[in-house]
Formats: structure tokens, sequence, C-alpha cells
């Protein structure tokens, strides 16, 4: 049996980037054949918008992260 090193924490400001290239991929590998291709093509990287949500999380939301190694 392998043991995995990892952590979890609250999401930094740093961490907005990585963020939103995750969120990005997931909504084009998600919803690719359901919404038009233009559409998901044009999506941002939308770093801005991971740098504010962790900044000034809405009521009752907690943004983590979850790392592995150190």
């Amino acid at each position: 049996m392998t043991t995995v090193d990892i952590s979890v924490r609250p999401a930094a400001e740093g961490d907005a980037a990585r963020l939103a290239e995750v969120h990005v991929a997931a909504w084009r590998a998600t919803y690719r054949g359901v919404m038009t291709d233009e559409y998901l093509d044009g999506l941002g990287r939308a770093a801005s918008a991971w740098r504010r949500n962790i900044r000034e999380p809405r009521d009752g939301t907690v943004h983590l992260v979850v790392q592995r190694g150190s």
C-alpha cells in the first residue's frame, strides 16, 4: 500500500491562477457538446474572479485547496 502525503488548507490569493485553470478545464470537459465550442473556447482563466472570491467569499463559503506533498 502506498501512502500519499496530502493536506487541506484555506485557499490563498496566490492559488487563484491555478484554481481558474482547473475551473475552466472542468467546464470545457463537462460541457463540450452541450454548450457551443465558441463559448467554451472563449472562457478566460478568470484568475481575477478567483482572487476576489478568495478575498471576499460569499456568506457560508469556504474555499479550500488540497495539496499533495510539501
